[in-house]
């Protein structure tokens, strides 16, 4: 059975938990709407009747509300399931590609692309293209989205690469 005291306190570590999220200092990139759909949502399930089974066989059950009272692995997935049958995350964020950055054939072949030139219009010397003075950049930045192609790549150096952050390339 669950006491009160233990539904009151897993439904405020949430509480703290979502509100920690709204905090742009702290999670710069989570939207805003993502906090506010994901209470909901939360809500609609504490409100929901809905018995969840669990233990041997599901010879157990709980409301969300319920399973709100341990941090159990089992009662994590019960949770889990729950939400996500109302919540559809993956509108919030960008789907990332699995390759991060480039090689030195990649950047060979961008600087060649762009005439020797990065776009904030420094020369690259052939001889230094491939040192640790010029690095390949995404023209849409890869936090953003950007795929880690050779069409989204150029060469800049590496402090004007590290300077951009997420911010796209200006090219010409």
């Amino acid at each position: 059975m669950t006491m009160p005291s233990e539904r009151t306190q897993a439904v405020l570590r949430t509480e703290r938990f979502l509100l920690a999220l709204r905090d742009p200092k702290k999670y710069p990139r989570v939207p805003k709407e993502f906090v506010s759909d994901f209470i909901n949502v939360q809500i609609e399930c504490i409100k929901d009747p809905v018995q969840y089974p669990y233990g041997k066989d599901g010879e157990r059950s709980a409301s969300y509300s319920g399973l709100l009272r341990s941090r159990e692995i089992r009662f994590n997935r019960l949770r889990n399931t729950a939400v996500l049958k109302k919540f559809e995350a993956s509108k919030y964020f960008v789907q990332l590609d699995t390759k991060r950055c480039g090689n030195n054939e990649d950047k060979l072949i961008a600087a060649r692309d762009q005439g020797w030139i990065t776009p904030e219009g420094v020369e690259i010397p052939m001889e230094d293209v491939l040192t640790s003075d010029f690095e390949i950049g995404h023209v849409i930045p890869y936090a953003e989205g950007g795929q880690t192609t050779r069409d989204n790549f150029v060469v800049q150096t590496k402090t004007d690469n590290r300077k951009l952050g997420m911010n796209p390339v200006q090219t010409a």
